[in-house]
C-alpha cells in the first residue's frame, strides 16, 4: 500500500514538473525591466491615488498587454490581480515605456497600515505551435513572483466633526452637492459644508441637476419633503419642469475589479411619496433636483426657492439661481447611440395582476415598455430594438409583402421624440458549423429569405426617407459566417447599414458600423476604416480601468466623460449592451446584475410606478449634453485656449481628468463662449 502511494506521488510530481517545464518553455517571454515607480508615500483608504511605471522592453512589447497590481499588508493580500489594460500600441525594444498614471484604491474597509505594492504584466501570447495562452512578466517562480514596486502607507480619513452651529433650529443641516458627487449615508463622510444657496447654468432644451443633502442631528427626521418653486426671470420656468427624487442606496458586493468600498452605494432615484422620507440620526439623505429648460426659454438669470420641510420642525430654504444660456441643444442628439432594452425582463418583473386578462396584461406591458423607451430618449440615448418588425402579408413573384403600418407608427413616434437611429431585428442566425440559418424568418429559411426581406425593407426605408437611420445589429464578434450574412443583407439592399461590436478587421467589407470597445480602441485603425467610409462607434461594457465605465461603484466622472472621449476619438456613435439586465437579480436587492460586477447592464430599476432611473443615467445624459457643447464650440472655432482646456479634460480613452471640478469649469467656459457667440450678429460671428 505504501509503495502504491509513493508511486502515485512520484507520478504526480513528474507530471507537475513536466507541466511546469512545458509552460515555461512553450512561450516566448519578452524580457522587460522595471526602471522606475511613481507612487505616493501616503494615501487615504477608499480614495483614489495615481501609480505610474517606467519599463524598458528588451524585446517587442505586444499590444493588448495588461498591468496587474497587488496590495499586500501583513498576512493579507487584497485586490489581487487588479488588471489594467494598456493602450493599444506596440512598444519597441530599447524604448522606455511609461505606463500610467493609473488610478487605484486601497478599499475603505481594509485595515490602515503599510502595504507592499507588487506589479507585473500579462498578455495573451502564442506558443511555438501558435496556440494562445496568458503570459506573465516577470515569470512567476519560487523566489520572484512580481515586481516589487515599493510600498504605501494607507490611513483612514479623520471623521468629520459636527458642531451645534452646523445644525439649524430644526436640529438638522442642509447642504448642496453637485451631480458628480456620490453621497453616502454616514453623516461623518459628508464633506460638504451646510449651504443654502446653489447656482447652476443650462442651455435651452437641457436638463441640469444638483443635490440637496439633508443631515439629521441627534434626533430622527420624519417625513422630509423637498419641493422646488417656479423660477422667474426674463421668462418663467414652472414647477412642472422641475423634478425632485430621493437618491436611494443599494448594497454592493465585492466585484473582481478595484473599488473604494463595498456596501451602500447611491444610485436609484426614487419617487418621493406623499409621506416624505425619513432620515435616521447621524445619517444623511440626498434629494436629486433636476431642472429642465424648455426650448425657446428667454436667456438670462432665473431665481427661485427649494424648500426642505421635515414633519414637526421648522423648514429650511435653499435659494436657487439658474443662468439660461442663449443657445439651444438640438432635439435629436448629434452623437448616435444604441442602448439595448430587454422587453422579456419587463414581462418577468411586471406579471399579470389578479383578475387581469392576457390581452389587458400585454397592452399594459406594451405601454410600460413605451414609457421606458421614451424615458431613454429623454436621457438622449436611443434604444436599439424598439420599433419591431413589420408583419408578413404574403409572397408574390418571389418578393416579400410586408405590412409596415405599425412599424411606421413606431418609427415616426420615436424619431419625433429624439431617437437617432433604430435597429432592424434579424432572425437569421450565424452558425459557424452549420451555415447562416438555424431559425426561419417569417416562416422561411435560406439565403433568399435574407435577401428578400431586406429588399422589401430597403425599398420601404427609401420611400420614407429613413435609410440613413436604420441599421442591423448583426453580432458581437466576427467569425466564419458573419461576412456571408452581411453580404446577403447588402445584396437585399446595399443601403441598409450593418453593425458589429468588434475591433475593425480586414475581410469584412460589408460591415458598415464598427463598434469598438473603448479599451481596444486604436486611433490609427479607426482612421483607416473611417477613410473607407465606415462609421466608428465606441462600445462600453465591462469594467476595464483605466478606461471609463458605466458601472455602479465607480466615480461619476467616468460615466460623464465617455461622450467627451467619443468626440475626441472621432467616434460618431456610442453603444451599451443593456439598460435593464435584471436577469440574474432584482438590482434593488442585489446590484450584481452581471457576475462579479455591480450595475453592469442595469441603468434602470424595476419599480411599481414605472421607470426608475439611476444617478448613472442622469450623469450620462449630462455627458451627452456636454457633447453638444463640444461640437458647437468646435464648429464656431472656439480657439486654441478653449481647445487645450477640453483636451486636458479628455485627451483619450485612458488619459482623462479625474477631477470633477475641472470638467465642470470647462463646461462652464464652453457655455460662456457659446452664449456670447449666440448674441453676436451672424456677420460679426463669421468675422470673429
Amino acid at each position: 500500500m505504501k509503495r502504491g502511494k509513493g508511486t502515485i506521488a512520484l507520478v504526480a510530481l513528474s507530471l507537475f514538473a513536466a507541466g511546469w517545464l512545458y509552460g515555461a518553455l512553450r512561450f516566448r517571454f519578452p524580457r522587460i525591466e522595471l526602471l522606475k515607480v511613481e507612487i505616493p508615500e501616503r494615501v487615504l483608504l477608499g480614495e483614489e491615488f495615481p501609480l505610474a511605471f517606467s519599463v524598458l522592453p528588451h524585446a517587442p512589447f505586444p499590444p493588448g498587454a495588461s498591468l496587474f497590481i497587488h496590495f499586500a499588508g501583513g498576512e493579507t493580500k487584497i485586490n489581487a490581480d487588479v488588471a489594467i489594460p494598456l493602450p493599444m500600441r506596440r512598444w519597441s525594444p530599447g524604448e522606455t515605456a511609461r505606463l500610467g498614471p493609473f488610478y487605484c484604491v486601497v478599499p475603505a474597509g481594509a485595515p490602515p497600515g503599510r502595504y507592499a505594492v507588487e506589479a507585473g504584466l500579462f498578455y495573451q501570447g502564442r506558443d511555438w505551435l501558435g496556440r494562445r495562452g496568458y503570459v506573465r512578466i516577470p515569470w512567476a517562480n519560487r523566489t520572484v513572483r512580481n515586481w516589487n514596486a515599493g510600498s504605501i502607507e494607507a490611513a483612514r480619513r479623520p471623521p468629520r466633526e459636527w458642531t451645534a452651529a452646523d445644525f439649524g433650529p430644526g436640529g438638522y443641516a442642509v447642504g448642496i452637492a453637485g451631480p458628480l458627487d456620490k453621497v453616502f449615508p454616514d453623516r461623518e463622510e459628508w464633506r460638504g459644508p451646510p449651504a443654502h444657496r446653489v447656482e447652476i447654468s443650462a442651455a435651452r432644451n437641457e436638463y441640469e441637476s444638483f443635490q440637496v443633502v439633508v443631515a439629521a442631528g441627534e434626533a430622527p427626521l420624519k417625513g422630509v419633503r423637498v419641493a422646488a418653486g417656479e423660477l422667474r426671470g426674463p421668462g418663467l420656468i414652472g414647477t412642472d419642469q422641475i423634478e425632485v427624487r430621493c437618491a436611494g442606496w443599494v448594497e454592493t458586493r465585492r466585484p473582481y475589479y478595484n473599488v473604494p468600498r463595498t456596501g451602500p452605494w447611491p444610485d436609484p432615484l426614487l419617487p418621493v411619496g406623499g409621506g416624505g422620507v425619513d432620515v435616521e440620526p447621524g445619517r444623511v439623505r440626498s434629494f436629486w433636483v433636476t431642472v429642465f429648460v424648455p426650448p425657446g426659454t428667454p436667456p438670462g438669470e432665473y431665481r427661485g426657492t427649494v424648500t426642505v420641510a421635515p414633519e414637526g420642525v421648522a423648514p429650511a430654504a435653499v435659494d436657487l439661481t439658474l443662468r439660461v444660456w442663449g443657445f439651444e441643444l438640438p432635439a435629436t442628439p448629434t452623437l448616435k447611440t444604441g442602448f439595448d432594452f430587454y422587453e422579456y425582463l419587463v414581462r418577468r418583473y411586471y406579471p399579470r395582476n389578479e383578475g387581469e386578462g392576457e390581452a389587458d396584461w400585454r397592452k399594459r406591458i406594451d405601454a410600460l415598455c413605451r414609457d421606458y423607451y421614451l424615458d431613454m430618449l429623454r436621457h438622449r440615448i436611443s434604444p436599439i430594438h424598439n420599433v419591431g418588425n413589420p408583419s408578413l402579408v404574403g409572397v408574390e413573384d418571389g418578393g416579400y409583402l410586408l405590412d409596415f403600418a405599425e412599424f411606421d407608427r413606431r418609427v415616426e413616434g420615436y424619431l419625433a421624440a429624439g431617437q437617432t437611429d433604430f435597429g432592424i431585428a434579424i432572425e437569421a442566425r450565424v452558425v459557424p458549423d452549420e451555415g447562416i440559418w438555424s431559425d426561419g424568418w417569417y416562416g422561411f429559411t435560406g439565403p433568399d429569405a435574407v435577401r428578400g426581406v431586406f429588399r422589401s425593407f430597403g425599398k420601404h426605408l427609401e420611400r420614407r426617407g429613413w435609410m440613413g437611420r436604420a441599421y442591423t445589429y448583426v453580432i458581437d464578434e466576427t467569425y466564419r459566417g458573419v461576412e456571408s450574412l452581411t453580404r446577403l443583407i447588402h445584396e437585399g439592399h446595399p443601403g441598409i447599414r450593418t453593425m458589429l461590436t468588434c475591433t475593425p478587421e480586414e475581410g469584412y467589407p460589408n460591415v458598415d458600423i464598427w463598434c469598438i470597445r473603448l479599451n481596444n480602441f486604436d486611433g490609427e485603425t479607426a482612421r483607416r476604416f473611417r477613410d473607407r467610409g465606415k462609421e466608428i462607434w465606441l462600445y462600453v461594457a465591462s469594467p476595464t480601468r483605466p478606461f471609463p465605465t458605466i458601472i455602479l461603484d465607480s466615480p461619476s466622472i467616468e460615466t460623464r466623460i465617455i461622450p467627451w472621449i467619443c468626440r475626441r476619438a472621432g467616434a460618431t456613435g456610442l453603444v451599451y449592451w443593456c439598460v435593464n439586465y435584471w436577469h440574474l437579480a432584482d438590482p434593488m436587492e442585489n446590484p450584481m446584475t452581471w457576475p462579479d460586477q455591480n450595475g453592469n447592464g442595469s441603468l434602470y430599476y424595476p419599480h411599481p410606478s414605472g421607470p426608475v432611473g439611476s444617478i448613472r443615467l442622469e450623469v450620462l445624459r449630462d455627458g451627452m449634453e456636454d457633447y453638444e457643447y463640444l461640437r458647437m464650440a468646435a464648429e464656431k472655432k472656439a480657439g486654441r485656449e478653449l481647445e487645450e482646456r477640453v483636451a486636458a479634460v479628455a485627451a483619450s480613452g485612458w488619459d482623462y481628468s479625474r477631477d470633477p471640478e475641472r470638467l465642470l469649469r470647462t463646461r462652464e467656459a464652453l457655455g460662456r463662449f457659446l452664449d456670447a457667440a449666440a448674441r453676436l450678429p451672424v456677420g460679426r460671428e463669421e468675422a470673429r
